[in-house]
């Protein structure tokens, strides 16, 4: 039970620290030292995720803040602090200092300049019993779960996990402190849940065709609130981060986009090969400019599906784009990006 506490107790450090570097970030203080969302004290030749780069690109700027919220499994400010003052408030519940000030809200002979009907009414008296309420009650049910679970668990050596109890106090930190992230995470999935609803209800209203949200449905869309995007992340080079998080959320030098946002010089969307838009998709997927280029691609990873090639191939896939979609901003990149990459696993 020991291991259990301290495993749960590094993976709501690391959380924390999650968050942190990523407000930071938008609140302007951009260090290097906040080049990966989890791990944000990785030194600066280390590997770095998007959230370095989104911001030194200025890219959040014309991606919807529920999609960078998403991609990068950070939950909204509110939600997030509204997190950490549960933790806060459950914590104090078990404490003397707690316990007096209960009282003295439940006693009748206040002041004369507080009366009852306000002493009942006061905020913190009210933010405390909800959480007791709602938080305790949950837990209590979390608390047979668990045992249930445990009882047909072992430790390392072979013996039965003891029970959780409601009266050890680490227990039932433990427990509240479960039953408060997947609050966390069900508010964030109804958030995400939301945007998908009303940026659906727009693109049916919406009669100008050439306009962004009439004609793009980035892959970041299409996925579930949590942190499984992550992963294709994991062991990119700062540009491919980049890369990556453009192409999954659409926000790419492509002309299919910035004829949307109408960008000066871009006078339609159609790819230069002039056989479709020049969208994600079509790069990886039709553009017949591109077809020796992407079959090296195909090749090294085996397939020519692009959701897979967004997720499980996502370092190869960022490659290619950089080498061969001739974005201005990944120039000197694609450039020094070798040909010989994109080639069979065999050598061929």
């Amino acid at each position: 039970m020991g291991h259990a506490r301290k495993g749960g107790y590094r993976e709501d450090e690391s959380q924390d620290a999650h968050h942190l570097s990523y407000f930071r970030l938008d609140m302007g203080a951009l260090s290097r030292q906040h080049q990966t969302p989890v791990h944000h004290k990785c030194p600066p030749d280390r590997r770095a995720a998007p959230v370095w780069f989104l911001y030194r690109d200025n890219e959040r700027r014309t991606t919807a803040t529920q999609v960078v919220h998403q991609e990068l499994d950070v939950p909204p400010l509110s939600l997030f602090l509204e997190k950490l003052g549960q933790k806060h408030r459950t914590r104090n519940l078990d404490t003397p200092e707690y316990g007096s000030l209960d009282t003295v809200w439940a006693t009748g002979t206040m002041p004369k300049t507080l009366s009852a009907a306000n002493n009942v009414a006061h905020p913190y008296r009210i933010l405390y019993k909800v959480t007791a309420a709602s938080i305790d009650f949950a837990a209590r049910k979390q608390l047979i779960e668990l045992n249930e679970e445990r009882a047909t668990k072992t430790d390392r050596r072979g013996f039965p996990l003891p029970k959780l109890t409601w009266r050890n106090f680490l227990d039932r930190q433990q427990v509240r402190g479960k039953v408060i992230n997947d609050k966390l995470q069900e508010a964030c999935a109804r958030y995400w849940q939301n945007y998908l609803d009303a940026r659906q209800d727009r693109r049916e209203d919406q009669t100008e065709p050439n306009l962004r949200i009439a004609n793009h449905r980035p892959l970041s869309l299409s996925e579930k609130w949590g942190p499984a995007s992550l992963k294709y992340y994991a062991k990119l080079t700062r540009a491919e981060s980049t890369m990556l998080f453009h192409l999954r959320t659409g926000v790419v030098g492509l002309k299919s986009y910035l004829f949307s946002i109408h960008v000066r010089d871009i006078v339609d969307d159609l790819c230069p090969c002039k056989q479709g838009k020049h969208t994600v998709e079509h790069v990886f997927i039709h553009c017949p400019a591109l077809l020796a280029e992407r079959t090296r691609l195909y090749q090294q990873v085996g397939h020519h599906d692009l959701k897979k090639l967004l997720t499980r191939d996502s370092k190869a896939a960022a490659a290619w784009a950089i080498r061969y979609l001739s974005i201005e901003q990944f120039g000197l990149t694609g450039r020094q990006t070798p040909d010989k990459i994109f080639q069979k696993r065999d050598g061929a």
